[in-house]
């Protein structure tokens, strides 16, 4: 398997939080190894789900709180995601190509960590984001989806 690696100058942004981050793109969920060196670079892309700015469901996912070992910057990157709303906003910026794609807060919900019911393809195009939760423990997972502003 092919290491994954930052996208170029693409990020995710959520003003609300304060939060700007790269984006590691085809992210095996499964290869713990592989996950965990890609969330220290960024907020990891799902392999097998679209990619930003494709249509379909984009996911992405990252830590609530650092484990233990970890060497990034991101450890905490969505320790705040509960704080998101409906109505809230997200945006893929793309800065190689100035695109912007806006998604704004459609639900969020705590779910058991092997639910996958909510990062399957065929939601429409949507951005879904998902981290452990509650904060420090794995057992569950928090997942927030927006559909593209309109």
């Amino acid at each position: 398997a092919a290491a994954a690696k930052v996208a170029a100058n693409i990020y995710l942004a959520i003003d609300k939080l304060h939060l700007t981050a790269p984006i590691v793109l085809n992210v095996d969920a499964r290869d713990e190894p592989a996950y965990d060196q890609a969330l220290e670079h960024g907020v990891a892309h799902m392999l097998g789900t679209s990619k930003p700015n494709e249509a379909g469901n984009i996911v992405f996912f990252g830590h609530s709180s650092a484990p233990k070992g970890y060497k990034g910057q991101y450890g905490t990157i969505f320790d705040r995601l509960g704080d998101l709303t409906i109505g809230d906003q997200l945006t893929i910026k793309d800065q190689a190509t100035g695109q912007n794609s806006a998604f704004v807060v459609a639900g969020k919900k705590i779910v058991g960590a092997s639910d996958t019911s909510l990062i399957q393809q065929d939601l429409g195009s949507r951005l879904t984001i998902t981290t452990c939760w509650p904060i420090g423990d794995n057992s569950s997972r928090l997942i927030v989806w927006a559909m593209p502003r309109k």
